[in-house]
């Protein structure tokens, strides 16, 4: 049997960067969720946002999906690090972990920090050069005038403008997250790594360390940019079908 497939969002989004495939999905026969996570949608304040809300809420949200048989895990960029908790804290819940550009960090490991390994301290790629934080310091945002050529550098712009403006801000307890894992829980779960060869979010350099860093994912390359949801939607469909099945 198929496993049911649960789509975890990242940073700034919410569950509408699965909005183009979640259909085709349900009509390959696949049982799927993509719920959007606290503290974006549904008022919850900053403070009470954390890793661990994020893994306690998605381990609710898998045990509504599977009714009992092990999931597929997906998470785009950010939500890495929540599918990797949510591993170690209850791995007889997963079938799989699929890492769709995502941060797919060693324990203890801050993305800031692969960041600084691989260019140099103090260099900023990304996402993270157009970041801005609020007056009160519980949100972080993206000035959105150059987030084009960052996540969607595949899309047509009239294709990428409407979604920019979807960005929401996000809490700042929930944005700088670190991993806690262990080779009997989190090691034991079987992982697939989505790399996306023209990402400018998460460049090939930073996924190429994350792969040597956290070993043993099986590799899925796609040429195309940070959100394949979108830009490869058949090519993303495709693989997250296979492993699903």
């Amino acid at each position: 049997m198929p496993s049911p497939v649960l789509l975890v969002h990242g940073a700034w989004a919410a569950n509408w960067v699965w909005d183009p495939v979640v259909p085709a999905l349900q009509q390959a026969g696949l049982k799927i969720a993509a719920p959007t996570l606290p503290g974006q949608l549904d008022g919850r304040p900053a403070a009470e946002i954390n890793l661990d809300c994020y893994v306690d809420f998605v381990i609710s949200q898998i045990e509504q999906l599977s009714a009992g048989a092990p999931v597929c895990l997906v998470g785009h960029s950010g939500s890495g690090m929540v599918i990797s908790q949510v591993a170690e804290a209850r791995p007889d819940l997963i079938d799989s972990l699929v890492y769709v550009a995502g941060f797919m960090l060693p324990s203890g490991m801050t993305f800031p920090q692969l960041c600084h390994q691989v260019y140099g301290e103090g260099v900023e790629v990304g996402a993270s050069l157009e970041v801005q934080f609020d007056a009160s310091g519980d949100y972080v945002s993206l000035k959105k005038d150059n987030l084009h050529p960052i996540f969607f550098n595949c899309c047509d712009p009239q294709v990428s403008a409407p979604l920019i403006e979807k960005f929401l801000p996000h809490p700042i307890p929930g944005w700088n997250l670190v991993n806690s894992l262990t080779a009997e829980n989190f090691d034991s779960v079987k992982r697939h790594y989505i790399y996306l060869e023209q990402d400018n979010s998460v460049p090939a350099a930073l996924q190429d360390c994350m792969l040597t860093m956290s070993p043993g994912a099986k590799v899925h390359k796609i040429n195309t940019d940070h959100v394949p949801q979108v830009s490869a939607t058949v090519e993303l469909l495709q693989i997250l079908e296979d492993i699903a099945k």
